[in-house]
């Protein structure tokens, strides 16, 4: 009878009760019973720039108090004396930073939820969620910002904006904005730098050779080791062969090879182009550890975790990824726009946001 049903058979069953965390204890047995308990108080530290426009922290806060129902915001700006403490003795980078004191290890989500540490670094007595996850893109520090303008090799000024963009070789969104990305590439590759990086994790997957190129699992991607090939080969065309051919490589290979066959598809592929199969099977072999490490080094130096990831300049691009949207933001960079600005590229397709397998 339904009467004797227990009360809950998981967490899940127990009704919400705001301030409070509910757990059903004795799951599915008779004496079965939603009970609710105070959460740990946490405190929680927005760190900001006030005059930054884009560094709205409203959706982080609320998942932050979704997850921990007892954290205690506090807003700190960073022209604040606490605020610039806080970013000389925790060197952040990059803001919003949210930061979490070391009662975070004690709540209920921190406890049960064994991929949330993934999120976050420990930074001084602090838990802070990593750039790439909060998406936190705004320099503190015009000093800092030029540094880091620096090792990324952009160069502010010349005239000559770069879009470095970040994908996997079998990511269906980043072959998306690929194919959005190159007719920009047809229409502005006299007057911009286009550089394509290939997102790279460690021990993806748990590591491995079917994942990593490598005996430790540093250098791994997430569809695979042949996709990790893949976007070695397609390096090499850009750097061998020319930045134009490796758009035309890439987009044939999405079309006609997958992440489960790259490595014994390519060769035809590559024929069919007319591309030197030697001279990119001689730079995979001599050349590929080499340029995956590169590729991993730009992806946590852009702070990378996704793909597609696009920077204009060294700041993330947030735009519709149509290949509208790519020119439009690329020609706004230019101190003087080229004439080539002006010709009108068909939007085609939004590619949908990153999420999932991506």
């Amino acid at each position: 009878a339904c009467g004797d049903s227990p009360d809950c058979n998981s967490d899940a069953d127990c009704a919400a009760v705001e301030g409070k965390i509910a757990r059903c204890e004795n799951p599915g047995e008779e004496n079965a019973e939603c009970v609710y308990e105070e959460p740990v108080a946490v405190e929680f530290i927005v760190l900001n720039d006030k005059t930054c426009a884009a560094c709205d922290s409203t959706r982080i806060v609320g998942i932050s108090k979704q997850l921990f129902p007892g954290a205690q915001l506090r807003e700190v700006d960073v022209s604040s004396a606490e605020g610039k403490r806080m970013v000389e003795e925790l060197g952040i980078l990059y803001v919003p930073a949210y930061l979490f004191d070391e009662n975070v290890v004690d709540t209920n989500s921190w406890k049960t939820n064994p991929n949330l540490k993934g999120s976050f670094e420990k930074v001084g007595d602090y838990y802070k969620i990593l750039d790439s996850a909060s998406g936190a893109s705004h320099f503190v520090d015009e000093e800092m910002r030029q540094k880091l303008l620096e090792e990324m090799g952009i160069e502010l000024g010349d005239n000559r904006p770069q879009i470095d963009f970040f994908v996997m070789s079998y990511c269906p969104y980043g072959n998306q904005a690929e194919e959005a990305i190159e007719p920009v590439f047809q229409l502005l590759k006299d007057e911009a730098d286009f550089n394509p990086y290939f997102v790279i994790y460690e021990n993806y997957g748990g590591g491995g050779p079917s994942y990593c190129l490598d005996k430790e699992s540093l250098l791994c991607s997430m569809h695979g080791i042949q996709e990790l090939h893949q976007g070695i080969r397609e390096h090499c065309v850009n750097n061998h062969i020319g930045t134009a051919e490796m758009f035309e490589f890439m987009l044939a290979m999405n079309a006609e090879c997958s992440a489960s066959n790259a490595d014994t598809c390519w060769e035809a592929v590559a024929e069919d182009l007319g591309l030197d199969v030697d001279v990119i099977t001689q730079c995979e072999d001599d050349e590929g550890l080499e340029i995956t490490q590169e590729d991993k080094k730009m992806t946590e130096l852009f702070g990378v975790s996704g793909s597609p990831t696009v920077f204009i300049d060294g700041e993330k691009y947030a735009g519709s990824r149509t290949a509208a949207g790519f020119q439009a933001a690329l020609c706004a960079a230019f101190d003087d726009a080229p004439a080539a600005c002006d010709e009108i590229i068909e939007g085609g397709t939004q590619v949908a946001a990153t999420t999932g397998q991506c």
